[in-house]
């Protein structure tokens, strides 16, 4: 709980989910996660805080291609384990800044073997290098829903890797934020230019503003706030319990005589 207000407070909301999880390098230990904790994950293949060794089961493939036969190594893996919700998972992939400019593999896999040898078979799993400054999709399936599944991600050739997760598809309940947004007079603090609604409101959840370019005078975690200037203003709202979190930015202009409100924009995140 702690680390969603710091989050706030030092104006970095939405930019990383605060209850994210820490990968183990053992699948064994891998620590059971819902989906909402993968969304908005930021980590590291190369971390400086701990180092991750190879950490899969000895003398067994993590990674073969379906084409060519080809058993990937791994050097420097992580691993997570999570309960399928839907019969996918789509993760988008964001990587950047690499050390060798090799990229980062994936890999999903059932729970355990019939023998309980830790992972089972492979769901899915991409072996090559992806090279840095790169998004993909990593397609997760098929998936029985309600049976656990371990992921797992490693530096290609032991790269060290900066990455972020984001759910695309796959979760079936929804968190949602909505704004609406009106011009704005030129010379006047306003309250009510900008309004947010969210789907859980209530006890377990807190929300904010947060802008770059614009000005908030008060009311940063209010769903109207005081501002005073044109500019991109973000509202994110966190579900305390489960994780969860939706994001919506919008843009406040300066009104001209025959100025219409703007339309509502709104946005969809995953709830696990």
């Amino acid at each position: 709980m702690t680390l969603v207000f710091i989050a706030m407070s030092n104006n970095l909301i939405g930019q990383l989910n605060p209850c994210a999880p820490i990968g183990e390098d053992w699948c064994v230990d891998a620590p059971l996660i819902n989906s909402c904790q993968i969304n908005g994950w930021r980590s590291d293949t190369d971390p400086d805080d701990r180092t991750f060794t190879r950490g899969d089961v000895p003398n067994r493939g993590w990674c073969i291609d379906p084409v060519t036969g080809f058993e990937y190594t791994i050097e420097n893996n992580q691993w997570l384990s999570f309960i399928a919700d839907d019969d996918h998972l789509h993760i988008e992939v964001d990587i950047s800044e690499c050390d060798a400019n090799r990229g980062i593999q994936l890999g999903a896999y059932e729970y355990r073997t019939l023998d309980g040898d830790c992972p089972g078979e492979q769901v899915s799993c991409i072996g090559s290098l992806s090279g840095e400054n790169t998004s993909f999709i990593f397609y997760v399936e098929p998936l029985i829903p309600g049976d656990q599944y371990l992921i797992m991600i490693d530096g290609y050739g032991g790269d060290g890797c900066p990455f972020t997760l984001w759910i695309d598809s796959g979760v079936d309940i929804y968190i949602t934020a909505s704004v609406e947004s009106f011009p704005l007079c030129e010379g006047y603090t306003s309250y009510g230019v900008l309004s947010a609604e969210g789907s859980d409101i209530g006890s377990n959840t807190i929300y904010g503003w947060e802008t770059e370019n614009g000005s908030i005078v008060a009311g940063h975690y209010t769903l109207t706030p005081v501002i005073d200037a044109p500019g991109d203003y973000t509202f994110t709202i966190y579900d305390l319990v489960t994780c969860c979190w939706a994001q919506e930015t919008v843009t406040v202009e300066m009104a001209t005589l025959d100025d219409e409100p703007a339309a509502v924009a709104s946005v969809d995140g995953p709830i696990g």
